[in-house]
């Protein structure tokens, strides 16, 4: 793999859910909780893990959800208990 535009991104970082992408996102939120490329990350990270809640809570922080994988990850989590 190539050190190139996909160290860091937001897409990279979703596509492996668990724990670390969850911090990872949680961290650059937690100094800028406006940032869009985070919110959707952890929302669809959440949403893999089952975290319903979590998921839509940042998800419902974003613009109107036209992006596919904001709507793949709404899809991915299960109903709100």
């Amino acid at each position: 793999m190539r050190p190139s535009s996909r160290r860091g991104s937001a897409g990279s970082l979703a596509a492996r859910p668990g724990p670390t992408a969850e911090a990872i996102f949680s961290g650059v939120l937690a100094r800028d909780g406006s940032n869009v490329e985070a919110l959707r990350g952890r929302g669809e990270v959440l949403a893999e893990l089952g975290d319903a809640r979590g998921a839509l809570r940042d998800l419902d922080r974003l613009a109107p959800a036209g992006q596919p994988s904001v709507r793949a990850a709404r899809g991915l989590a299960p109903p709100a208990r």
